[in-house]
């Protein structure tokens, strides 16, 4: 669904670079951590990040960007007890969201207002109520914009698209402001 948006203004002589991983999400090499449970005695719980996602292209403009989904899961896992009195061993696989990186380079000539919203960047940053903004870094050729979804929307098949489409939405705002900001000084 996001290719369709990204389509009208990429540049066409430049290919568009996409990357699925279809392995589990908590494969063992995506696993981050592990630490007792925090209520259940003998339980474990074990914690996975799964960048599913990367995708790379260039906009008509010359702006590149880098778009990475990263979803975050959890196992819980230990010995229950049932009425009879028998053993087993259970395992619960939790969704706990997802985390969106947009990475933006873009030339410095075009832009050159950056260097003075390089402060107000995060409240220009426009997302749909349930994503949190949890990372920006800008500089005079680059944004970075890092957002956590939870669960639900991470699971709902438009969640992430509408806020994929917010964060590019929200750097182009700035963008042109920082192009109307340049115009002005000179």
């Amino acid at each position: 669904e996001l290719l369709p948006l990204l389509e009208r203004d990429r540049d066409e002589s430049k290919p568009l670079k996409l990357k699925v991983l279809f392995t589990s999400p908590t494969d063992g090499r995506k696993k981050t951590g592990s630490m007792p449970h925090p209520y259940r005695q003998g339980w474990k719980l074990q914690q996975f990040r799964d960048s599913w996602l990367t995708l790379q292209g260039v906009f008509e403009d010359g702006n590149q960007f880098e778009l990475v989904v990263t979803e975050r899961t959890q196992i819980a896992s230990g010995w229950k007890r049932s009425r009879s009195g028998k053993q087993k061993h259970k395992r619960k696989v939790k969704c706990k969201g997802a985390e969106l990186l947009l990475k933006f380079a873009f030339p410095r000539k075009s832009y050159g207002g950056m260097e003075v919203l390089q402060k107000d960047v995060a409240g220009a940053i426009q997302l749909p109520v349930d994503a949190e903004l949890s990372g920006v870094k800008a500089s005079e050729r680059s944004l970075q914009l890092k957002v956590k979804v939870p669960a639900a929307t991470a699971q709902e098949p438009l969640g992430l698209l509408d806020v994929a489409a917010g964060m590019f939405l929200s750097l182009y705002q700035i963008l042109n402001l920082a192009r109307i900001m340049a115009k002005k000084s000179t």
